[in-house]
């Protein structure tokens, strides 16, 4: 893997971290809540966040819409209006489980494509 892509990869590694880092410190009291009418709540962002990668390392890059497909009607700015950004189902505990488990699998295939990428 060429060293820029490394830096690449270690960067979103450290963003994905802080980001569930700042939504567990918050904890399960205050995830869900909307501290103004025009923000959504931190749990929603971790959806946004899931959806967004999803988007670009599964869909883009790998033709895989399963989640992107899974998180649309929920995770997408274009698809929720703010006053819905917080109607799902995920407890806390399954969410951050949730987004972990995805952040380290985009991880993984980020390495993948690389690694494919190298090849040609």
């Amino acid at each position: 893997m060429l060293i820029r892509e490394r830096k690449k990869i270690d960067s979103l590694k450290h963003k994905q971290k802080k980001i569930l880092e700042f939504a567990k410190n918050i904890g399960q009291k205050k995830v869900n809540l909307k501290i103004d009418h025009q923000l959504s709540p931190v749990s929603w962002h971790l959806l946004h966040c899931v959806f967004i990668e999803a988007l670009w390392i599964r869909s883009k890059f790998l033709q895989d819409d399963y989640y992107k497909n899974k998180l649309e009607s929920i995770a997408d700015p274009s698809k929720v209006p703010l006053n819905k950004r917080n109607n799902y189902s995920l407890e806390y505990c399954e969410l951050i489980i949730f987004t972990t488990n995805i952040f380290k699998e985009n991880i993984v295939l980020i390495k993948k494509i690389s690694k494919i990428k190298e090849s040609y």
